[in-house]
């Protein structure tokens, strides 16, 4: 009799162990998460605050056995500077898959979203220090040729991503921010290919000043997005529609970037060089007048910005997209190549969907990996 109670009384207390843990890790989905590359000060230390203690000291390791993890390869100083940094940061996992997905995938993930949350914002920009744990993530060979170089690294980005996340709990906010630090990470990448290939100074500093002038809009257009769709207040999911809004504003970064550094006969080339105007068009025009009459003129709220202050903002918004058009134009008159991105077409999409395309779930852009359990 004692030998049957014990072989029921052990699954039982196993099962008790696992859901406690799943608990335990599931706890901080209440809490709000710090997003990337945020653009005012007062967001950047609204969401620092919001951390949970739980998130900065570390949680209860699952206790169901996992297999050793493949050690992480490094040859040079550098790497093993990176290897040093990425192993010290494990005293703390920023997600929980729950065995959904290979020791060696999960730590990936938590060593990448390791540098989303670290206070040193520069990391974020280390290309090559992300390049390198995406390789020993999935390896990939060496080429010269850039296509297949290029689908490589998307492979890479698309196998990292490839992974289930519950749309109601902290995992999908965790996913966003993943996702923008990946193209981050791929604008930064081609921005530093295209300055590679050119060999004069005059056009260099043409790029350079190209450069700046996107991350002008860059950080213009989210503050926009901000301040008229997102508001004042802080929600659960406030941090993933600022993200969705973000990734199609480095999609089309990076789909010129690597148009111009490609520049292979083998890539399709949708539009042929300057068959298209890069000038002030009447219907961008007319996509701004409409936007600007979506505002509802009432006072500034606890929750809402100023009509002033968003008129101010779309106002700031469409001077900085077309001063960087003016001079990404000039770019590629000078370097006489297409970079496959129809700015007013994409730019007017965006504008006119700024209320309705980006508050749903978690927006993936160009990359196929799994969303998410729950339909949004």
């Amino acid at each position: 009799m004692r030998k049957y109670l014990l072989i029921a009384v052990v699954p039982l207390f196993a099962l008790v162990s696992c859901l406690n843990n799943r608990t335990k890790a599931g706890a901080d989905t209440t809490q709000q998460d710090a997003t990337l590359l945020l653009n005012n000060d007062e967001q950047r230390e609204d969401c620092k605050a919001n951390l949970s203690s739980s998130e900065s000291e570390g949680v209860a390791v699952d206790s169901v056995a996992q297999l050793p993890l493949k050690p992480l390869e490094a040859k040079t100083e550098s790497e093993k500077q990176w290897k040093e940094w990425f192993e010290s940061h494990r005293e703390q996992s920023y997600i929980y898959l729950h065995g959904m997905v290979s020791p060696d995938h999960e730590t990936a993930i938590n060593d990448l979203l390791a540098l989303c949350y670290d206070k040193d914002k520069s990391l974020r920009n280390n290309t090559q220090m992300i390049q390198w744990r995406l390789n020993q993530f999935h390896p990939i060979e060496k080429t010269n040729n850039r296509l297949v170089e290029n689908k490589n690294i998307e492979q890479q980005i698309e196998s990292l991503l490839d992974f289930n996340v519950d749309m109601t709990g902290y995992t999908v906010r965790r996913k966003s921010a993943l996702t923008v630090l990946m193209f981050n990470f791929l604008v930064k990448t081609y921005e530093n290919k295209v300055r590679s290939t050119i060999q004069d100074n005059e056009t260099k500093a043409l790029f350079d000043k190209d450069v700046l002038y996107w991350q002008k809009f860059h950080e213009t257009t989210l503050d926009t997005f901000e301040k008229l769709v997102l508001g004042k207040e802080h929600y659960a999911l406030k941090v993933v529609f600022w993200n969705n809004y973000d990734i199609d504003v480095m999609d089309n970064r990076y789909v010129s970037l690597r148009s111009l550094y490609l520049n292979h006969p083998d890539y399709p080339h949708y539009y042929l060089p300057y068959d298209y105007s890069y000038g002030r068009t009447p219907e961008m025009d007319i996509e701004y007048a409409d936007l600007r009459e979506k505002i509802p003129q009432k006072t500034d709220s606890e929750y809402e910005y100023s009509y002033k202050k968003k008129m101010d903002a779309i106002d700031a918004d469409e001077e900085a997209f077309f001063e960087f058009l003016m001079i990404h134009a000039g770019l590629l008159e000078k370097l006489n190549k297409d970079d496959n991105v129809r700015w007013d077409g994409s730019r007017m999409m965006m504008v006119r969907g700024m209320f309705e395309n980006y508050n749903t779930g978690l927006y993936m852009g160009r990359f196929k990996g799994s969303i998410g359990k729950s339909l949004w």
